[in-house]
């Protein structure tokens, strides 16, 4: 990589195997995003380092039609974009899809706060050992350092409004690209 780093010296710094992020740098495995920005953090770079083209426009506004995928999770996990301003601000507003028998690769936390709307379907949030259904118009707010999963069992398609902090793709002192 650009940083100098060997697989090895990364997977030992981020915690994952060199097979993984050998699959990885060759376009064979996907990451979520959580996960993309230790390994952004590990190399010194914004989150941004990694994406093909910049998400932003001077307009506050964005159209429905203009909504674009920010990140493909899996074939049954697809993030949208639904603002102009990805670079910006302190919070990520997406739209998830999340397909029947999505679950979360295990586990995970990370930094900030998560906020969760269900538009469509039935999300099973397992927070802190707890497991929540939260079907349309329920919420759920929690420090994203919780350890948290989510997953699909229904037959049909969830669609939820989240909102991250902090946003990936922002600058911050700690990082450069």
């Amino acid at each position: 990589n650009s940083k100098g780093m060997t697989l090895k010296e990364l997977g030992d710094a981020s915690g994952f195997s060199t097979g993984f992020l050998s699959q990885l740098e060759r376009g064979k495995s996907s990451i979520a995003i959580s996960h993309l920005s230790k390994i952004a953090e590990c190399l010194g770079v914004n989150v941004r380092y990694f994406m093909a083209e910049e998400f932003q426009s001077e307009c506050p506004v964005m159209k429905s039609y203009e909504n674009e995928v920010l990140y493909i999770e899996s074939e049954l996990s697809i993030q949208y974009r639904i603002t102009n301003n990805v670079n910006n601000w302190n919070m990520l507003p997406k739209i998830d899809v999340i397909m029947p028998g999505f679950r979360t690769e295990g586990f995970h936390s990370h930094n900030g706060e998560e906020f969760v709307f269900v538009l469509e379907g039935v999300l099973i949030l397992d927070l802190d050992g707890k497991s929540y259904h939260l079907y349309p118009g329920d919420t759920a707010h929690y420090g994203a350092q919780t350890v948290h999963s989510w997953q699909n069992d229904t037959n049909k398609p969830v669609k939820v409004l989240v909102v991250t902090t902090p946003n990936p793709f922002i600058e911050n002192e700690n990082s450069s690209d």
